[in-house]
């Protein structure tokens, strides 16, 4: 039997003309661009427009129950063009945020960076098949240098140590919200 959520098409990469008011389709779910591997559609992922290169930057993301979108890609909004920065293949696991779908971001198009704390996502350790865990780390994409950093990384996963460092520092979350004050440069 097939689930409301496996029988509903996954439809792809629209625009909106305010103009007009009319919506065109870029790309169809799984299109293969001659510019690199299919684009796929996802929910829960990041997208973000930075206004001095003119591109929107995707990443990560959720497919059915059990497909975790790990690429990273740019679509250029005046000329449509993808760049994939990352097909999500041949990734270190030390070198990119989790694979995940409740990751917030933010983005500093004055400074080139993109900010990123994870949230639910795909256990290192069990591959794309294994479980879900709440990680708690802090990336930031340079887009100058195409780099990740991790600027903060805790793994700790026991009840009692989150509860001894509740005044320190955040717990791991995965329904939360971030923030960025451009004025500080800082994420809030």
């Amino acid at each position: 039997t097939l689930s409301l959520h496996d029988a509903l098409p996954i439809s792809g990469l629209f625009v909106y003309h305010i103009s007009t008011s009319t919506w065109r389709c870029l790309w169809e779910d799984g299109q293969i661009i001659s510019t690199g591997p299919q684009v796929k559609s996802r929910t829960g992922h990041s997208m973000l427009f930075n206004t001095a290169d003119r591109n929107l930057y995707i990443f990560g993301g959720q497919r059915k129950r059990d497909e975790y979108m790990n690429d990273f890609f740019t679509v250029n909004v005046d000329n449509e063009t993808i760049n994939f920065l990352s097909d999500g293949l041949n990734n270190s696991e030390s070198s990119i945020p989790a694979v995940g779908y409740t990751q917030r971001a933010t983005i500093d198009c004055a400074r080139g960076e993109i900010h990123v704390m994870t949230g639910l996502n795909k256990d290192k350790d069990k591959k794309m098949t294994g479980e879900t865990r709440v990680s708690n780390s802090f990336w930031v994409y340079e887009m100058n240098n195409k780099r990740w950093s991790c600027l903060y990384r805790n793994e700790k996963n026991s009840p009692a140590y989150w509860n001894s460092r509740q005044t320190v520092e955040p717990r791991p979350r995965y329904a939360h919200q971030l923030v960025y004050d451009r004025d500080r440069k800082s994420v809030v």
